[in-house]
């Protein structure tokens, strides 16, 4: 899926037009997202950044990467679909090392710590 389709299918999935994708954006124009959605342009590193706030993902996730998660197993990848979760996964995405020692420290905790975790993060 290219960059441009994974942004409309997220922006659908929200039930989002365009025009209000431009608007939680603050963009000057509609167009913009237009040319995303049809490969004309990409999103910089900015726009990058706001988007996946916006649409709750990584960078690896709504551009090509394998999601990091998928390798801790599904406990962690289930407990890891919980916003609150995400959040942590996305403000952590930069300092991709940390984010390994984190989901490594998650994984091995009960999962009662893991809720007292997400809990604590709400």
């Amino acid at each position: 899926m290219t960059i441009g389709e994974q942004i409309k299918e997220l922006r659908k999935q929200k039930g989002w037009s365009q025009k209000e994708l431009t608007v939680k954006l603050q963009l000057r124009s509609q167009g913009t997202v237009s040319s995303w959605e049809t490969n004309v342009s990409e999103p910089n590193r900015k726009q990058r950044k706001n988007l996946c706030e916006i649409f709750g993902v990584t960078e690896g996730e709504l551009f090509g990467e394998k999601p990091i998660i998928e390798s801790y197993g599904p406990e962690v990848s289930e407990a890891l679909k919980d916003p609150t979760a995400r959040r942590m996964l996305i403000i952590t995405y930069k300092n991709k090392e940390g984010i390994k020692t984190s989901l490594e420290i998650f994984s091995n905790l009960s999962p009662k710590k893991r809720q007292a975790i997400l809990d604590l993060c709400r």
